[in-house]
């Protein structure tokens, strides 16, 4: 019996062709083989990384089982003018890939390899978020170059992460106060960002990650390039690089720490954070309610949205929206407001929001339909610049919902211009009825995920047609449908019906939605939700 133990143990820890380091916000996986190199989808490489998240969400590439694409490389000045990937079989392993914990209870995953009497220890560790200290989200990636040598060595390192977030390939890649970068760039010395952030969708984002480069202990890189993946991937580039012109369409970062003087039985160390992100620049949280669980038809539901910056930067250009449930009529709002009403829309534009901690309100109420037996739902949701990364950010609120009785009762309200509550300020709207050419802005499918009625909403900035498709993940179309968009925000109702007017089945649909002046003037942008039942 417990030779059997032992060998369960043994298979374990010894055979297993993955360590994962994990709790409930991330996952980091450590290949300790060398497998299936014709198989890009299971491939590993022993002691490389790659990581996810509790809810099933890629971080990098590869993420669970493909562990290859993100890799270190070790450039040796001295002694043997070198440029190697750490953990090939040109090195040594010392210390085969394993878990433990360090002194403060991190989950770590610990390798040393050997080259040229260079001692290089890898340390992936799972902490805390850096910038607020709440979750541990966040994992440490840390290498110590020891040399063992009897003479002065010189050598430094490249970190190239294979950015993957959910399955978007092509994550879109934002740098600390220049935005979104769409064509590879190269940042020297104390010209280098202290942080970067990519998101799945930059438009309605489900996951994001970010890298700390110079901040909280972090060593700051001598170089850094955001730039095309297969430029940069193992057979085609190691260390000097030339940028290309071209827009990317697969996202890498790559972290270069120069070689540096390392003293005969002396130590180098590089580090740098790769995680789920804490608050960073501005920071938009709205909260909505309504004031009853339960309502007859005909009754006024009224609903609230507080909102407050509680980050550390301003925001500017804000925008907050809200959809008119289904199954309700639009009343009135709190001043300032603007409704696309056949469209079923009402939103606010405000200049921006200091961060200073205080709340703001805003309000709007609607009438219940005649329709029986309902459950009235829906979310709130923002889009505004945050000054730290100088990008649009897009924010949404809770969801809530009323119960509506099903009994045929007359209606005893009537209509007033007042309202229970009182607006904190009057906001002065800053959209404009005359645009010059045809744009589109793709705010999102909301709610996403979504038990309800789907409304995709984009902002046009001239009158235009809107045509709106709906596919499986097949690429068969499930539905078409097409209203005649206005100037401004509109919302292309999806009642989660197909063409025959059957419901959809849960799952992940993709959607493009094109607006049409003419034959020479149209654009058309993609997204994707998913459907729970």
């Amino acid at each position: 019996m417990k030779s059997n133990i032992f060998f369960v143990i043994f298979t374990i820890l010894f055979i297993s062709p993955v360590f994962s380091i994990s709790n409930e916000f991330v996952d980091v996986r450590i290949a300790t083989i060398n497998a299936n190199t014709n198989d890009i989808f299971s491939r590993k490489a022993k002691a490389r990384f790659t990581a996810g998240t509790s809810d099933n969400k890629r971080l990098l590439y590869g993420w669970p089982n493909a562990i290859w694409s993100s890799f270190t490389t070790i450039k040796i000045d001295t002694p043997g003018n070198t440029i190697v990937i750490y953990g090939s079989n040109l090195g040594t392993f010392s210390q085969e890939p394993f878990d433990s914990f360090d002194i403060a209870g991190n989950t770590k995953n610990t390798t040393i390899w050997n080259k040229n009497n260079l001692e290089i220890k890898q340390e992936i560790t799972i902490i805390q978020n850096p910038r607020d200290g709440i979750n541990k989200d966040t994992f440490e990636i840390k290498y110590t170059i020891k040399n063992n040598n009897t003479f002065t060595a010189y050598a430094g390192m490249r970190i190239l992460l294979d950015t993957q977030l959910g399955d978007n390939d092509n994550s879109p890649i934002i740098v600390k106060g220049e935005g979104r970068i769409l064509k590879e760039k190269k940042w020297i010395g104390l010209e280098i960002p202290e942080a970067w952030i990519t998101y799945d969708n930059i438009d309605n984002p489900t996951i994001k990650a970010e890298g700390i480069l110079s901040l909280f202990g972090a060593t700051r890189p001598d170089q850094l390039i955001i730039g095309q993946w297969d430029y940069m991937k193992e057979d085609a580039n190691l260390w000097d690089y030339a940028i290309h012109p071209q827009d990317i369409t697969d996202t890498a970062v790559a972290i270069f720490y120069n070689p540096v003087t390392i003293l005969a039985g002396a130590e180098a160390i590089f580090k740098t954070y790769y995680g789920i992100p804490g608050i960073s620049g501005g920071n938009l949280n709205i909260t909505k309610s309504v004031d009853k669980a339960e309502a007859n038809r005909g009754e006024i539901l009224s609903y609230n949205l507080d909102y407050i910056n509680s980050g550390s930067e301003n925001i500017s250009n804000l925008v907050i929206w809200d959809t008119i449930p289904i199954n309700t009529s639009f009343l009135d709002a709190s001043p300032g407001y603007n409704t696309t009403t056949a469209y079923g829309l009402v939103y606010w534009d405000i200049p921006g929001v200091i961060s200073t901690n205080t709340s703001y309100s805003l309000w709007f109420r609607v009438v219940v339909s005649d329709n029986p037996g309902l459950i009235v739902s829906n979310t709130a949701a923002s889009a505004y610049k945050d000054f730290y990364w100088n990008e649009k950010e897009v924010k949404n609120s809770n969801m809530v919902w009323t119960n509506i009785f099903t009994a045929t009762i007359t209606p005893t309200w009537t209509i007033t211009q007042t309202h229970t509550i009182t607006p904190t300020f009057t906001i002065t709207p800053t959209y404009t009825n005359t645009p010059v050419g045809l744009d589109m802005e793709l705010i999102g499918s909301f709610p996403n995920p979504t038990r309800n009625p789907a409304k995709i909403i984009v902002k046009l900035t001239r009158e235009a047609e809107l045509f709106l498709k709906i596919y499986n993940v097949s690429g068969e179309i499930v539905r078409e449908i097409k209203i005649n968009g206005v100037t401004g925000y509109n919302a292309v109702f999806w009642d989660l019906r197909n063409q025959d007017f059957i419901p959809v089945a849960s799952g992940v649909y993709l959607y493009s939605i094109e607006a049409v002046v003419s034959e020479k003037e149209k654009i058309k942008k993609y997204g994707k939700m998913s459907v729970i039942k």
